[in-house]
């Protein structure tokens, strides 16, 4: 049978229903109510903001700040819809810095409450008062007693939408949602002081930070537990910086509640941002454990669009490939990576050694470098029977296609499975190989350069100097492009891709310390350069990354000698010994 209502005509919304429709995209409970009114404070300059909540923010919301206030002709504007003070124009919205713009939050919360808000501008004699109840009908304004700035009730949520309110949990769930969008807020201005009292108790006072301080905001929100094992971040890059703290622990957190991300002092939570912060702490915590962090990244206005979501939680970036790579390689620039150190300081660490088909391999604890200079270990990896050289005998290349990653082995072997084998290849072999292939071939056809998201400063002796230079132009025919800054020190500005996943700086002191004529060929320092580029890798290879080393290494050309250096078979009994290693 068809509804009647299909026979109806097309009418204009009620101004009160069109008002209750747009509060479901903004106010889904307290928490989101508290938000807007935080973002409002803080756009109005607040230097305190005060909130005070009964049962969870659902009986009642008060949020006062010293802000610049409203002027008495604008009390009725301010809580109407698509009335804001924030912008003028389509260019206006295209280069954002308030947190709120759209004009909606006070008329969309007033429709389905009964909110009263009162406000008082420093030109002003005395303040004003206006209440909306909910009706769709605006009372008079009328004088009132209050400070400069402006304080906004908020009671009886959802009064007058019941559908809405048999959806809000208990007053402990509510309040948790609401103390979080608080601790945001405060973690976004540490230069602003907060205070939370709920149920008539201070839950919460931060008080305001100056910029040298602003550690001790992080430590009043997110506990001194978290503190300890920060590491700092300030990076930038053309018109994006990122600066703040992530966690160095290995052990990761069972949840996400300690991830605050902020982007020109937005509260975002946006998939391309989380994404990349995953991406970086891959290869560092376990599965199904969570990083933690407080970031803060500066960006061009234009080059963002936060207009994209409601609640402005999501946002969309004009270069978001190069925002993405940026986050990653930032932060694992500061995270805790494997480093690689000669055999003989290894020897004093208790070094096993396995003779693995004709090559030699070093099998130890990962160690890890800190900002302190200080060393980390990973997890302890247990003694083994190394397997015999009899043990293992050549097996054939297979597609990579073919190919099972099983684990990774001390962060350099990793065990593959393929259609009749169990085969171990060294990664860092791979290395060696992938780059000799490739800056072969640049070599070759001259290379087009790719300029490093990070430039790498290094410095050089007089005599590396002397010798960088006189190799010139065989580093800018493989597309390695730097420039000297002062005396002894040098930037790179661009590199080959395959080289972009090295340490530069290590890779580069160890093939002028090695390279001691400066009229070999261009083979010889090929050469040389791949052999330098074992176990300069920046982090570790995750899953996909070695899918593409697999994929590369099935098209390089390579001799017996070393394809029986990448590639090894095991027997079951060689393979459990092996598998010892792995954590």
């Amino acid at each position: 049978m068809m509804n009647s209502s299909s026979s109806k005509r097309i009418h204009f919304l009620s101004e009160q229903l069109a008002n209750q429709i747009a509060a479901g995209e903004v106010v889904e409970r307290p928490a989101s109510v508290l938000k807007e009114l935080l973002e409002n404070a803080l756009d109005a300059g607040a230097t305190q903001v005060d909130v005070e909540v009964e049962k969870g923010g659902m009986v009642s919301m008060v949020v006062r700040d010293n802000g610049h206030g409203i002027h008495a002709d604008d009390m009725a504007l301010a809580i109407s819809r698509h009335a804001t003070s924030k912008i003028d124009s389509l260019a206006d919205l295209e280069a954002l810095f308030s947190l709120g713009f759209r004009g909606e939050a006070l008329a969309s919360i007033g429709s389905v409450s009964r909110m009263k808000l009162s406000s008082r501008t420093m030109e002003s004699e005395h303040a004003w008062s206006i209440e909306a109840q909910g009706r769709g009908s605006v009372a008079q304004e009328f004088p009132a007693t209050h400070p400069i700035g402006s304080s906004i009730e908020v009671r009886e949520l959802f009064f007058n939408t019941p559908a809405r309110r048999k959806f809000l949990r208990s007053e402990k769930t509510e309040f948790n949602h609401l103390e979080d969008v608080f601790k945001r807020a405060a973690l976004s201005r540490p230069q602003v002081g907060f205070t939370l009292t709920h149920n008539q108790r201070q839950v919460h006072r931060y008080r305001a930070r100056c910029a040298e301080e602003q550690i001790q905001r992080v430590t009043d929100v997110c506990g001194k537990a978290f503190a300890v094992e920060l590491e700092a971040v300030d990076e930038s890059l053309d018109e994006v910086s990122l600066r703040g703290w992530v966690s160095a622990s290995r052990e990761g957190r069972s949840s996400t509640d300690l991830q605050y991300f902020f982007l020109n002092g937005r509260m975002v939570r946006d998939k391309l941002i989380q994404h990349a912060i995953r991406q970086a702490y891959e290869t560092m915590l376990p599965a199904g454990r969570h990083a933690a962090y407080v970031l803060y990244m500066e960006l061009t206005a234009s080059e963002v669009d936060v207009n994209v979501h409601p609640t402005k939680h999501e946002v969309r970036f004009q270069q978001s490939r190069k925002i993405h790579d940026f986050i990653v390689v930032a932060l694992r620039r500061h995270l805790p990576v494997q480093v690689e150190q000669d055999s003989q300081a290894l020897a004093s660490e208790g070094q096993q050694v396995a003779e693995l088909g004709g090559a030699t391999y070093s099998l130890r604890k990962p160690v890890f470098a800190s900002e302190h200079g200080q060393a980390r270990y990973a997890a302890h990896v247990p003694n083994y029977a190394p397997p015999q050289p009899s043990q293992f005998t050549d097996g054939n290349r297979s597609s990579a296609d073919e190919q099972r990653i099983l684990t990774i082995i001390g962060g350099r072997f990793v065990l593959l499975q393929s259609n009749e084998h169990v085969r171990v290849l060294d990664s860092f072999y791979a290395d060696q190989l992938l780059v000799k292939h490739e800056l072969s071939a640049l070599d070759a056809t001259s290379s087009i350069s790719s300029p490093l998201i990070f430039p790498v400063q290094i410095d050089l002796s007089t005599s590396q100097l002397a010798l960088l230079e006189s190799l010139h132009d065989v580093f800018a025919r493989l597309g390695i492009i730097w420039e000297q800054v002062d005396e002894q020190r040098v930037r790179i500005n661009a590199a080959p891709q395959i080289l972009q996943q090295l340490d530069l700086q290590a890779w580069l002191q160890d093939i002028l310390n090695r390279f001691v004529s400066d009229s070999a060929t261009s083979k010889a320092l090929i050469t040389l350069m791949a052999t330098a580029a074992m176990g300069k890798r920046r982090y570790l290879l995750n899953q996909t990354e070695l899918g593409i080393v697999l994929r590369q290494l099935k098209e390089v050309v390579y001799g017996k000698d070393e394809h029986k250096a990448l590639w090894l078979t095991l027997d079951s009994a060689a393979l459990t010994r092996l598998m010892n290693l792995s954590p």
